[in-house]
């Protein structure tokens, strides 16, 4: 974990190695247990440990999903995500029953939110229709060049531009999910 400019933050990045070593743990006995097993023999000592998971149903997601007490899962006001939403849940009921009964679903964010779009607001709509027995957060984080650019320049959304929608909108939802 390095620290950074924030207090009581810190990061565990990834690399690009990382894309070699699912072909690496094809093979490997209990694979998906290696970074539950990690984490409770690391000697982090924080409050929250936050893991980001490619859009993918992977050993990776998977085993991010064994280690977790709860997942976020993200959703795009787009017809296709919605769609594949159903596979994602189908995922992490099969998680919960076979290899992590502790897990339950924090909620659902939308991501990527242009409100002056009505496709996405029709799309929100039915989200909030067809998946209403899991708690759709009030916060949406809207569609915001600042975010791109701030992955960009690889710099935080909060140092990057603090009063942009991205940074408001995440702060929002860091203060929704704490409560």
């Amino acid at each position: 974990a390095v620290p950074t400019h924030v207090p009581d933050l810190s990061l565990i990045t990834s690399s690009v190695d990382l894309s070699g070593a699912e072909l690496e743990l094809v093979n490997a006995q209990r694979r998906e247990y290696r970074l539950r097993e990690a984490v409770s023999r690391s000697e982090l000592n924080c409050d929250y440990l936050l893991i980001d998971c490619p859009p993918a149903l992977n050993v990776f997601t998977t085993s991010a999903l064994i280690a977790a007490n709860s997942c976020l899962i993200t959703l795009q006001p787009e017809i296709s995500a919605l769609k594949g939403v159903k596979g994602l849940f189908d995922h992490i009921f099969q998680v919960q029953r076979r290899l992590n009964s502790g897990l339950h679903i924090e909620g659902i964010l939308l991501t990527l939110v242009d409100s002056r779009l009505n496709i996405h607001r029709d799309i929100i709509e039915q989200v909030r229709d067809q998946l209403n027995s899991f708690r759709i957060f009030n916060t949406q984080i809207r569609m915001n060049v600042a975010l791109k650019e701030s992955q960009i320049s690889q710099i935080d959304i909060f140092r990057y531009d603090a009063n942009s929608n991205g940074a408001k909108d995440y702060m929002n939802l860091a203060k929704e999910i704490i409560g």
